[in-house]
């Protein structure tokens, strides 16, 4: 059976197939390079103001331009090994007293750039997806909320010092992952 061809209102001949391909995903490509700058350059700063730790803030810029670099080639192990290091990096300024807000801030948008990588390369993969952009702007809408939600409730537990017996803090834990779970489930059912 052969293709029949149409043309659009512009004259443009389109077959049936080039209707259904999904399209780039520039939204979520455009935040990921944002969230990517925020995880490359928050903790680079961080390590820079503390002083003395420029070679790790340099380090931090290097992963950073490379795991940008191949953000458009669909380089599947550069998000998982960006992400392992700037935890690593993160976890290793708490330990050296850089500022918390800015390696807190340095994970959670590490976080946000391994996801959404993920999520270009599952776009990619899918040759074709009915309303891609609308599934693009809900999952770029939940991991805002998300990062909203973690962000705050991480940086009252920078600020909040507490002593509680571990007892205490694990049915706290648990009341807290129960909390977030029902939050979660209402904002899916919301959405759609």
């Amino acid at each position: 059976m052969v293709a029949r061809r149409a043309s659009d209102d512009n004259g443009i001949m389109n077959t049936p197939s080039d209707s259904l391909k999904t399209p780039s995903p520039r939204l979520t490509l455009y935040a990921g390079f944002v969230s990517l700058g925020l995880a490359t350059g928050l903790p680079a700063l961080g390590f820079g103001i503390a002083g003395l730790l420029w070679p790790w803030a340099i380090s931090c810029v290097v992963v950073g331009m490379l795991w940008g670099f191949v953000l458009y080639r669909n380089v599947e192990w550069m998000a998982n090994f960006g992400l392992c290091y700037f935890f690593g990096m993160t976890t290793f300024g708490f330990w050296r007293g850089v500022g918390s807000g800015w390696m807190l801030a340095g994970a959670v948008a590490a976080l946000t750039a391994w996801d959404l990588d993920h999520f270009i390369q599952r776009l990619r993969d899918a040759p074709n997806i009915e309303h891609a952009q609308v599934l693009e702007q809900q999952h770029l809408r939940r991991i805002c909320i998300v990062n909203g939600i973690g962000g705050v409730l991480a940086g009252v537990a920078l600020i909040i010092r507490l002593h509680l017996h571990f007892g205490v803090m694990f049915l706290l834990g648990l009341i807290a992952i129960a909390a977030l779970t029902r939050a979660l489930t209402f904002l899916r059912r919301a959405i759609h």
